[in-house]
């Protein structure tokens, strides 16, 4: 299998996954307790993040103003 067939496997995982993140109303609002920029952008980082650890990488939320999603590197055989 070469890396386009790969890719295209998991095209309508991918589709799904976008059509999730676009749905979360993530403007800036009020600060409410732990979340700084309110709830919408809480959600919306924490969908992410979520998205990071169920395909398997290292993730890490910096107190709902940042996260982090570790992706190392990838070696296709």
């Amino acid at each position: 299998m070469n890396l386009q067939e790969f890719v295209l496997n998991y095209k309508d995982d991918v589709v799904k996954s976008i059509q999730e993140s676009v749905r979360i109303k993530s403007v800036q609002e009020a600060p409410l307790e732990g979340m700084p920029f309110g709830e919408g952008p809480a959600k919306a980082l924490e969908h992410m993040l979520d998205l990071g650890k169920k395909l398997g990488f290292e993730v890490e939320n910096f107190d709902n103003y940042a996260g982090h999603i570790d992706f190392g590197v990838l070696i296709l055989v």
